[in-house]
């Protein structure tokens, strides 16, 4: 028996995964989260086999969120379970320490197969994301975008500021002072060379990294 985590902020989501899994007699879910914090808690709580997390919630989030679950429980697996396809954030999450990387659009007809190949010691990308994947390396293209050179923590802020967020809200949600974010937005224009927040959206709205 293997003892899961399922972490996803919407909450109709999260309980439709809980009963796929449900079907599975060889996998439980001893805990659920909705947010980051509630993650992190669940996994110093639970000895868990695996996590299976979204990387857009509420709190550290991110990729962050992957190497912070890594670190508190040596062997644990960590399958993530997002909306997002684009090479950056597949990349991002690897590195993190990622041990698959699934889009919600295919979890009905993958998680199952993702889920086993995890646990088995195994990496597991979906196939839409690993051709996106393979047609970057082959065309150089993800390494030589601006936000492929921002840092973990600057491109958490660069997701939220083309969300919309504004610096006060940025500190609280990361735990940071807002001179902290104020210098993260700094570097991270500089590095993409543009000038202002319009400019950020326009540039993620161009490499598909928000959506319309």
């Amino acid at each position: 028996m293997f003892d899961l985590l399922v972490a996803d902020d919407h909450r109709i989501f999260r309980q439709g995964v809980v009963r796929l899994l449900a079907d599975n007699p060889s996998l439980r879910t001893v805990a659920q989260a909705g947010n980051c914090e509630e993650a992190v808690t669940a996994a110093r709580k639970h000895r868990l086999d695996l996590a299976i997390v979204d990387i857009d919630m509420p709190g550290r989030g991110g990729t962050d969120l992957v190497a912070h679950l890594k670190g508190i429980q040596i062997g644990l697996r960590v399958l993530v379970l997002t909306m997002y396809e684009e090479e950056s954030y597949v990349a991002r999450a690897m590195r993190a320490g990622a041990d698959g990387y699934l889009t919600k659009e295919h979890a009905a007809d993958e998680l199952l197969r993702a889920i086993d190949r995890v646990l088995r010691g195994e990496k597991y990308l979906c196939a839409n994301v690993a051709e996106r994947m393979a047609l970057g390396m082959v065309s150089g293209q993800q390494q030589g975008l601006p936000h492929a050179q921002l840092s973990e923590r600057e491109f958490k802020v660069f997701e939220m500021l083309v969300a919309g967020m504004r610096g006060r809200d940025i500190a609280e949600a990361m735990r940071l002072s807002e001179k902290t974010v104020s210098t993260h937005k700094a570097h991270l224009l500089r590095k993409m060379n543009v000038a202002n927040g319009t400019e950020l959206i326009r540039y993620a709205l161009k490499n598909r990294l928000i959506k319309e």
